[in-house]
């Protein structure tokens, strides 16, 4: 359910730019946003991949080498965020152009944010036991919500079986 939601949060700041881009009759588009839009779908396309690894997970390997992708994609969209508002507060005169550009660059700049809350990969080999079984070489995640930074949850996925159990604490 989490995943899901998280893989929701990402669409809705894509819609979210786009809303705003239209709303706001945007005419022209500026680079950095291009370079933002280019860089979600890059971590879309690699959570899309990760994503379809969990369901047996063959290719442990590859889906932590995504995980890293996607922490890299979203490191740089930090650094074009960062660089985009700066170039705007610097030398947009338009104060109203200078508001719709930062909302469509904060939009973008979250989505990918989203790709990467979505879960981080702690163990690729995990051993669990519950009333129903014993499992061993599952995948276990930590995922969080920024909003809640001392909840965490680690969830297992085991092969052939999918999510087996969930631990919630506070950090």
């Amino acid at each position: 359910h989490a995943l899901i939601s998280q893989i929701d949060d990402v669409a809705d700041f894509i819609e979210g730019a786009a809303d705003r881009i239209l709303l706001y009759r945007v005419e022209a588009s500026r680079p950095e946003a291009v370079a933002l839009a280019e860089i979600i779908l890059q971590a879309t396309t690699v959570t899309h991949e990760a994503v379809k690894k969990l369901r047996n997970l063959k290719g442990a390997e590859d889906l932590l080498r995504m995980c890293g992708e996607i922490k890299k994609l979203e490191e740089a969209g930090d650094r074009v965020h960062r660089e985009a508002v700066a170039q705007l507060f610097e030398k947009e005169k338009d104060p109203i152009a200078l508001i719709k550009w930062k909302e469509v660059f904060e939009n973008l700049e979250e989505a990918i944010d989203r790709c990467e809350d979505m879960a981080e990969v702690i163990s690729l080999n995990a051993d669990v036991t519950v009333a129903y079984g014993a499992f061993i070489d599952c995948l276990q995640t930590k995922e969080w919500n920024p909003l809640e930074r001392n909840s965490v949850e680690y969830k297992y996925y085991c092969p052939e079986i999918g999510n087996v159990v969930l631990e919630t604490s506070t950090e």
